[in-house]
């Protein structure tokens, strides 16, 4: 396995290794790294190496064919290699912005390219990610990755893992960015917490140079989450500065009563909807048999072709109107003068077809049916009086002669 690297606006993927390989790690100077964002190469480290010396920065591959990507800086020029900045791509799995969202699209491209709120840098044509723009801390002229410290931090013994959340947060007074951590233990005793936050100082010292300006031990379920296990940095310093952090946590027991009330609801409410569906199809079912028994009789009975087009045509208006069912007819004025024979023809095949038209157009049309459909009890009712007004079957030899004359025309046409 190889890392890779993807997003959503990408169509999930962008830059993929181009060849089977075991993860390419290179290790660039921390410091220089923190501080001017140039990833100077630094010598294989050897197991006394002290940790705040070098940074491993991970080899992603490079983009996919037909997509290019670039490092820009806050200005939008493109940096050179080895040079850390915000992330760009382009390429015909870009996507072209947010649904409905005219004003989130114009802020994720930059001209042409996309923006993608990561922060990385490239050796050689290959992606090497450093952190999320949003992400990144701002002390002492230092660029500081929280992914690092929450990583140390949760191997802590005492630390719930993945449960830490390092973040920024502006003092008003300073003008500057406070480094805050937060982490999660079940330890609820002054001493514990105490021996917790000098061991996170000392982490924080030895990977960063700094120290943390507040270390919160809080207690489980405190750090908010994405639906996929992320961390929410921005909704933790929320909390923060609103000093909501030890507030009262629900019990498990009651989560779960909620989120099943929830989702009972929501599955009646989609029951009620889908019965709603059924009453009204019961509905125009029972309208179109009271409707169809009158219709059928007097078609049968009256003598006259132009009667049985009215009775027909009337009955068809009188379902659309009970059932309200909206009736729209564009393109009328395309139809040849009433004396002029013309063919319609649906685009798909439907048992309605005969209604709309008997109802919208107000025209008499003979409808072409197959020869065995009079083999039923309901047309050879009425045929001997109207169904060859109605419907004109074709018998076997005449099917089969247009049918060749159907596929001499498709010759043609293929040709």
């Amino acid at each position: 396995m190889s890392p890779v690297y993807g997003l959503a606006e990408s169509s999930v993927g962008l830059t993929f290794p181009t060849k089977v390989r075991t993860p390419r790690i290179e290790y660039v100077d921390r410091q220089r790294m923190m501080q001017s964002g140039h990833a100077t190469p630094f010598a294989s480290p050897h197991h006394d190496t002290d940790e705040k010396q070098i940074l491993p920065l991970i080899g992603l591959g490079h983009p996919l064919s037909g997509h290019q990507i670039r490092i820009v800086d806050p200005f939008g020029r493109e940096m050179p290699d080895r040079q850390e900045g915000e992330v760009e791509f382009k390429g015909p799995s870009a996507t072209q912005g947010y649904y409905h969202e005219p004003d989130k699209t114009q802020t994720l491209f930059h001209d042409s390219w996309l923006r993608t709120g990561d922060r990385g840098l490239t050796m050689d044509g290959e992606l090497f990610l450093t952190g999320r723009t949003k992400d990144i801390i701002i002390k002492a002229g230092r660029n500081i990755y929280p992914h690092e410290l929450e990583s140390a931090v949760s191997q802590l013994t005492g630390i719930r893992k993945g449960c830490v959340a390092v973040f920024a947060n502006h003092s008003p007074h300073a003008g500057t960015e406070q480094l805050i951590v937060l982490a999660e233990s079940h330890h609820n005793d002054d001493d514990t917490q105490q021996q917790l936050k000098s061991q996170i100082q000392s982490l924080a010292v030895n990977l960063l140079s700094v120290p943390a300006d507040d270390v919160v031990i809080c207690p489980p379920r405190t750090i908010p989450k994405t639906s996929s296990g992320k961390i929410r940095r921005s909704a933790c310093q929320d909390l923060y500065q609103t000093h909501r952090l030890h507030a009262p946590q629900r019990a498990v027991w009651w989560q779960t009563v909620r989120l099943t009330g929830v989702g009972l609801w929501h599955t009646t409410k989609r029951g009620l909807s889908g019965l709603g569906d059924y009453l009204f199809a019961a509905y125009m079912w029972l309208a179109m048999i009271t409707l169809a028994v009158p219709v059928w009789i007097l078609v049968a009975l009256l003598p006259s072709r132009q009667a049985c087009w009215h009775v027909t045509r009337a009955g068809a208006r009188a379902l659309f109107w009970l059932t309200r069912t909206r009736l729209t007819l564009e393109g009328q004025a395309n139809l040849p003068p009433k004396d002029t024979p013309f063919i319609v023809v649906a685009n798909h095949a439907s048992y309605l077809d005969g209604l709309v038209l008997a109802a919208a157009t107000g025209c008499d049309h003979q409808f072409v049916a197959k020869q065995n459909y009079f083999a039923n009890r309901s047309p050879a009712f009425f045929s001997p009086k109207s169904a060859a007004t109605l419907l004109s079957a074709l018998t076997s030899n005449k099917a089969c002669r247009i049918q060749k004359r159907w596929q001499k025309v498709q010759c043609l046409v293929h040709r």
